[in-house]
């Protein structure tokens, strides 16, 4: 509250009050204020995003099959067989340690390790046979995926395996060598045959397959029978 001298009565000074405030208040600062609530808000929620996923079936109802061979660190070659990885086959094969055992597969969308990205993985249990031969007859991804547009073409994607050992605890990774090699291959051979390191699939573009959602193995002479993958534990000499 300000006080001013406004006349003079036989010589006193007549005192008025006036309500003047010190402070002021800038045009149109609520609404600025309401834009910045507005702007912070949409700034702290995520964008959205569909989630949706559907299964990429294979084309054959029946799957295809995934081996994986085992290095048996004892004969120097790779068998089939759970065995060679410790399990006892006749007694074992209901324990945790081997029901808890997996395998997993990573799709990716390069076959060089450099700079690839992982698309979708799967795992798959194991199973109650000595041969570890698994099926496969789907995977899943997003239904509303921007891998496919209405012209674009099938999606080619790569696969490595990793079997997750429950007994010891440890990871073991497998690739795509070809059927004939019964032993490790050296690190010179395995780098001057790009084939070996991916096992290719292909997801069909479903816009351009009758809006059909399918998966598809890529075999190549020498590797895999066809709808038949078989993934080899990666030792290299």
């Amino acid at each position: 509250m300000e006080r001013y001298s406004v006349n003079r009565v036989k010589g006193q000074d007549i005192n008025i009050s006036m309500p003047v405030g010190s402070s002021f208040t800038q045009v149109g600062l609520t609404e600025s204020i309401d834009r910045l609530v507005d702007d912070e808000t949409n700034k702290s929620i995520n964008p959205y995003q569909d989630e949706e996923q559907i299964a990429y079936k294979t084309i054959d109802t029946n799957g295809f099959d995934i081996s994986f061979r085992f290095y048996n660190r004892v004969s120097g070659i790779y068998e089939e067989d759970y065995s060679v990885m410790g399990f006892d086959t006749t007694t074992g094969l209901t324990k945790n340690s081997f029901t808890k055992s997996f395998f997993r597969l990573y799709f990716y969308d390069k076959n060089e390790s450099e700079n690839r990205n992982l698309i979708l993985y799967e795992d798959l249990d194991v199973s109650d046979t000595i041969q570890p031969t698994l099926n496969l007859k789907r995977v899943y991804w997003f239904r509303n995926s921007k891998l496919f547009n209405t012209t674009s073409e099938n999606k080619k994607l790569y696969i490595i395996g990793r079997f997750f050992n429950a007994l010891n605890g440890k990871v073991y990774d497998f690739y795509n060598l070809p059927l004939p090699y019964i032993t490790p291959v050296t690190i010179t051979d395995y780098s001057q045959n790009s084939g070996w390191w991916t096992s290719p699939t292909m997801l069909i573009n479903p816009n351009t397959n009758n809006g059909n959602y399918n998966i598809v193995t890529i075999p190549f002479i020498g590797a895999n029978e066809p709808n038949k993958i078989t993934l080899t534990e990666r030792v290299i000499l």
